[in-house]
């Protein structure tokens, strides 16, 4: 089994190489209303992409997996989603949008 570093790396390298150029089409001219339903959606598409490649569940047959049992594979992978996808109108911390500034 892998520790948590070494699975965070094989997911982000997994979803860089396979992802990269949904996460840019699938938010590209995407209005205010409907950006957080666009990063949900793609957020979701890539969760079960990357669980459906390395399981659900870490043993030694899938020692990358997204642990659907752990808060802490769930809370890592989300960050690093959250990372790769990124909004500048919503706030890393809390997850808010932020206002806009007008």
């Amino acid at each position: 089994m892998a520790d948590l570093k070494e699975r965070i790396k094989v997911w982000k390298d997994y979803i860089e190489e396979n992802h990269n150029q949904n996460i840019k089409e699938s938010l590209e001219g995407v209005d205010d209303e409907d950006f957080d339903d666009a990063r949900k959606d793609l957020f979701d598409f890539i969760q079960n992409d990357v669980t459906n490649k390395f399981g659900y569940r870490v043993d030694d047959d899938h020692p990358h997996a997204v642990d659907q049992h752990t808060k802490e594979d769930q809370d890592a992978f989300g960050d690093l989603l959250y990372e790769l996808i990124g909004s500048s109108n919503i706030d890393k911390d809390s997850g808010i949008r932020k206002k806009n500034e007008r």
